[in-house]
């Protein structure tokens, strides 16, 4: 052995620092091996859109731990747009970040109720939790900002910011949220149509009408896209921001906490999906404005400058702003007959870049018609043999011109007004629906569908909102959709998750699988929520 060995000082001494020279060689080339490893696993991080090194805390134990995790089998998901969802019964959706549902509605105070027919299994007893990396932008009025926040919720984000307040803090204008597969959900508050003639137009912005958007704010979001980090919120219209990224911020940017471009990287990566919930309530006349060439407007710009290949088009529901149901049925055939005809001709272009564009229509209008229906009929203002003859026919209803004009019958229900009374943008002064917001025939109980015949009691109604999204985005992103795909194809998938999501067809919970639901999620100030539950669930249902 080595240590009986005898040997002389100076042959001793030139043993130990070869010995010395070989660890430090190997030491040398053991860290260039790992800071190599290093550089290329941060390069590829960024360019997936995502730079987690911030918070490593939060997103190492933040990923969904459900059974089965919602991730489509793929080599690499982030490379492949994907989008999938679960139907979890009696997982209650919180609208963590729903200021509406929770501070200024009667959803849930004492005077509230949800009528004993709306109980029924499969009907609204069930949230929506969703996977995916996609980006997405939501376009629309305080029901729009609803909207995106409770799908912001579905997909657990992992870190939350605000770009713009509205007016104060909390009420938002832009938002964005970061999935665990690293898309983004993202909304911007827009009280009228989103074209070029309402671009960066400051004073038509929340809370006025007009529907001014921001390019600046729209940057922004797109720098999240691509790489998340903390950024500077921005109060109120006329408010300036602080990015090094944004010409004229620069000089008051010293002081922020990102004072360089390599701490606030400033590329940008445009969104896969944008979502637009039209605005009628802002508009003194919103049957002509919701126009042909309008619409086109805001889907062209949607494509070119946001960079979407798939737009999903909002019929508009039932509300108080509108007069009667035949001016509902005239712009939402409009929404309809705009989207089908995008289809046939989107059929038949040769794209350069091998991108096919998309526009689905998501039926919110039905959805409204099937619970202002079952309402109607649970405080008796239609008979149950009218109402659910009534019903039949809107669910065995196989296209939209069908469906639409047998919600004429509607009308007469519809009129039936309270005393209840309020103005609209236009100066109007309009009265607040019995069907809509009652929950007993006097009207002593509020509905907990909507507390003010506009906004959505999203805790009750919520869960079918998000499955609909999610279907309607499969059909363009997931497992089964092509780039071939026809426009017959799309068109009946469409219809498919129309019929599903927006009506009261019940779900087929005798299918459902147990789970355990355990995961988290930050709430409006990015502190981390647990959300544990053990339920039964339908998957891509």
């Amino acid at each position: 052995m080595e240590s009986t060995r005898t040997i002389s000082k100076p042959c001793a001494a030139a043993g130990v620092t070869k010995r010395k020279l070989l660890i430090f060689f190997v030491i040398v080339f053991i860290g260039g091996c790992y800071n190599i490893y290093f550089q290329i696993a941060q390069t590829n991080r960024l360019n997936n859109g995502v730079n987690k090194d911030h918070d490593t805390s939060t997103t190492s134990n933040s990923s969904t731990a459900i059974r089965p995790p919602l991730v489509e089998e793929s080599a690499n998901k982030r490379n492949k747009k994907f989008i999938s969802y679960e139907l979890v019964k009696d997982l209650p959706l919180r609208a963590v970040y729903d200021i509406m549902e929770n501070d200024q509605l009667s959803c849930h105070d004492e005077s509230g109720f949800l009528p004993e027919p709306f109980q029924a299994p499969g009907l609204l007893d069930f949230s929506t939790l969703i996977d995916t990396n996609l980006n997405i932008l939501y376009v629309g009025d305080s029901v729009g900002v609803q909207f995106t926040q409770i799908l912001q919720e579905a997909t657990h984000p992992i870190k939350r910011e605000t770009i713009r307040y509205a007016w104060k803090a909390p009420h938002e204008n832009s938002h964005i949220a970061l999935t665990p597969s690293g898309g983004t959900v993202a909304g911007t508050r827009v009280t009228g149509l989103m074209t070029n003639t309402s671009r960066n137009v400051h004073r038509w912005l929340p809370n006025s009408a007009g529907g001014g958007w921001l390019t600046r704010d729209v940057r922004e979001m797109k720098r999240l896209n691509r790489h998340w980090r903390p950024t500077e919120t921005v109060s109120y219209k006329f408010g300036r921001g602080r990015s090094p990224c944004e010409e004229g911020e620069v000089e008051g940017a010293e002081n922020a906490t990102f004072p360089s471009k390599e701490e606030y990287p400033c590329e940008e990566q445009d969104f896969d999906v944008v979502v637009h919930q039209f605005a009628p309530g802002w508009q003194p006349n919103f049957v002509k404005g919701i126009s042909w060439s309008a619409i086109d407007e805001m889907v062209n710009l949607s494509f070119d400058y946001l960079g979407a290949n798939t737009v999903v088009l909002q019929t508009i529901q039932i509300m108080n702003n509108v007069e009667n149901i035949t001016e509902l049925i005239e712009v939402n055939s409009v929404i309809w007959k705009y989207a089908r005809d995008f289809q046939a001709k989107e059929a038949q272009r040769k794209s350069k870049d091998g991108r096919k564009r998309r526009v689905v229509v998501m039926d919110l209008y039905a959805y409204t018609v099937s619970l202002v229906l079952q309402n109607s009929m649970a405080i008796g203002l239609v008979s149950n043999d009218r109402g659910a003859t009534l019903q039949r026919q809107l669910q065995e209803s196989n296209d939209f011109d069908t469906y639409l004009n047998l919600t004429m019958s509607l009308d007469d229900i519809y009129q039936r007004k309270t005393q209840i009374h309020f103005k609209t943008a236009g100066g109007i002064e309009m009265f607040k629906k019995q069907s809509h917001i009652c929950a007993d025939a006097n009207c002593d109980k509020k509905s907990r569908i909507t507390a003010d015949g506009q906004h959505w009691c999203t805790k009750s109604t919520g869960g079918r909102i998000n499955a609909a999204l999610a279907c309607l985005l499969r059909c363009s992103f997931g497992e089964e959709a092509k780039a071939d795909k026809t426009a017959k194809e799309m068109k009946q998938c469409e219809w498919r998750c129309n019929k599903k999501y927006m009506s009261l067809a019940p779900l087929p919970w005798d299918n459902a699988e147990e789970i355990e639901v355990n995961f988290n999620m930050v709430d409006l100030t990015n502190k981390k929520l647990r959300i544990q539950n053990n339920s039964i669930a339908l998957r891509n249902y």
